[in-house]
């Protein structure tokens, strides 16, 4: 799943021109959808146990994987898969509503084709 939304998330940002840096781009974007993936997954858990889950899980924020160790060791891979397909669904949807305005109708149509491509791919995982 990491290597397809990686790939999904390289067209997206070819697709919009995106002037920044890539690689950074797509790094913050997996922290917080680690992050996001987490917040889901917490309500799966004991009450007694969220708390101590979430501090050790905010230590590690901001390093990628670490996160995704974490998240191993706390859920199992469907919980973290499902997840990780729920989590990227909006946080995807979210990114694009947000440059969705400034985009050239070209841009938009090719937009519009790669999530059609997309789409399959993304819900067989």
């Amino acid at each position: 799943m990491v290597q397809v939304l990686d790939t999904y998330l390289s067209q997206i940002l070819k697709i919009t021109d995106f002037n920044g840096d890539p690689n950074h781009f797509k790094e913050q974007f997996e922290n917080n959808l680690y992050t996001q993936i987490f917040i889901l997954l917490l309500d799966s858990i004991p009450f007694d146990k969220q708390q101590e889950l979430l501090n050790e899980f905010t230590k590690m924020q901001d390093n990628t994987q670490a996160g995704r160790r974490f998240l191993e060791q706390h859920f199992t891979k469907d919980q973290i898969a499902e997840a990780m397909r729920e989590g990227a669904r909006e946080a995807i949807r979210h990114y694009l509503s947000s440059i969705y305005p400034t985009l050239t109708d070209m841009q938009k149509d090719n937009l519009r084709n790669l999530i059609d491509a997309y789409r399959a791919q993304l819900s067989a995982f």
